[in-house]
């Protein structure tokens, strides 16, 4: 049975559109007789206060939750500290996990896709980047993504397996 990991900051029950995205994805795959891992934050998007269950199965979906800080979205430092924490534990359990065919990350939060394509190549996996920003391109040309974060994204893009995007343009 083909082994699937989803990593992305959020997963069902969480009402983050990126969450419920990965979550029909997730319950397909599961569907179709894939052995799927979602790698997820056990805070709410929209309230950080509220907690997930470190572990439960939803549509035949292994759900891992990584215990992270609940700052949430109110100032940079609090983001920042939750996708540190979160990207933490996200590399402990993808390191630790079984040993993934594929490993499909999202974009949140960002440059997670980074840390997907790397332990994903590194324990063997083929890896896909399932890019939720339309434009990446213009946040680089505005400025909001340094060159160095640029050098990054073009490192991942010749390392994944495929990318999917909302349109082609995108790509």
């Amino acid at each position: 049975m083909p082994r699937v990991i989803l990593l992305n900051q959020y997963y069902a029950r969480d009402e983050a559109a990126t969450a419920q995205m990965l979550a029909d994805l997730g319950g397909g795959l599961a569907a179709s007789g894939f052995a799927v891992t979602a790698i997820c934050c056990d805070r709410s998007y929209a309230d950080p206060s509220r907690r997930y269950p470190a572990r439960e199965t939803i549509d035949g979906v292994d759900i891992r939750r990584v215990r992270t800080s609940g700052f949430g979205r109110a100032s940079k430092l609090g983001r920042i500290t939750d996708y540190l924490t979160f990207l933490a534990g996200a590399t402990l359990r993808l390191l630790t996990a079984p040993k993934p065919d594929v490993v499909v990350s999202l974009s949140t939060p960002p440059m997670v896709s980074l840390l997907g394509t790397f332990l994903g190549k590194l324990r063997g996996a083929r890896t896909l980047f399932w890019s939720m920003d339309v434009y990446p391109e213009v946040a680089y040309e505005l400025g909001a993504i340094k060159k160095a974060a640029s050098s990054a994204a073009s490192w991942r893009g010749s390392h994944i397996s495929r990318i999917a995007s909302p349109t082609p343009s995108s790509r």
